[in-house]
């Protein structure tokens, strides 16, 4: 059976497998960072965007007390199963990143994968970091992996401009390329082409310092660049290579909530 659908988002499990290459490197430089910039062992934290949940799971199963926002219903079903399986508390909550509330302040915040760029223009960044500051406690420390381009412009990309990769599970190979998703499902015997169902935007480091200077709620407290690519390609960060400036490239920044 071969069909054509819409979005890898609307996909849990072929999203899943896709971003599934091992991630305990990452989670253990967001639980290193939060920790070094003042939250609490075992505190409450907020991810972003948070898809299947992958970060979530592994910083949960580490101690935090983690909500995983996202907007997709699907997303978040497929996280709380998974969450149970392991058998690690995981709160969500569906909601549109630049509009949600909490009931409780977080204590740090994450928002991996590069996701601040589905904001697609100034006002969005911004009503999103007014929803930060709302629910982030004062000191609190926002981590985000954001990819600077070197020039300035709204150009637009997908997930994976410029990039191939293929990753596999349980006999279902999902590729991505580029402008869209290739899923194999063998045992369903499906054949998928998937959009990617988003845009990012092409984030500069001055445009984004100037964005975090007019919310007036946050301060760039440290950038993290690159500090290499495992044997499978995907980078990595180290609590030693630090900048204070926001140079082209893939870079963990930390936002500081002011008091």
């Amino acid at each position: 059976m071969s069909e054509t659908l819409e979005c890898i988002y609307d996909y849990p499990l072929y999203y899943d497998i896709l971003m599934g290459w091992d991630r305990d490197v990452e989670a253990s430089f967001y639980d290193a960072a939060l920790r070094l910039y003042g939250a609490p062992e075992g505190g409450r934290l907020l991810e972003v965007a948070c898809g299947t949940g992958q970060i979530a799971l592994r910083l949960a199963t580490l101690g935090w007390q983690v909500t995983g926002l996202d907007l997709s219903r699907r997303m978040q079903d497929y996280l709380e199963t998974a969450a149970r399986e392991r058998g690690v508390p995981v709160r969500t909550v569906r909601a549109n990143m630049t509009t949600f509330t909490l009931g409780e302040l977080q204590d740090a915040a994450i928002c991996p994968g590069g996701s601040f760029a589905i904001l697609q223009d100034n006002a969005s960044a911004l009503g999103h970091l007014e929803a930060m500051a709302a629910v982030l406690r004062p000191g609190g420390a926002y981590v985000l992996e954001i990819e600077f381009a070197v020039g300035e412009g709204e150009a637009r990309s997908t997930p994976a401009e410029g990039e191939e990769w293929s990753m596999c599970r349980g006999g279902i190979e999902v590729r991505a390329e580029g402008d869209g998703v290739s899923v194999e499902d063998r045992g369903r015997g499906v054949r998928l082409r998937l959009d990617w169902g988003v845009k990012l935007r092409r984030y500069t480091g001055p445009g984004f310092a100037a964005l975090v200077a007019q919310s007036g709620a946050f301060a760039i407290e440290m950038c993290y660049p690159e500090a290499g690519r495992d044997d499978e390609g995907v980078s990595f960060f180290d609590s030693d290579h630090v900048q204070r400036t926001l140079a082209a490239g893939r870079t963990m920044v930390v936002l500081k909530r002011s008091s």
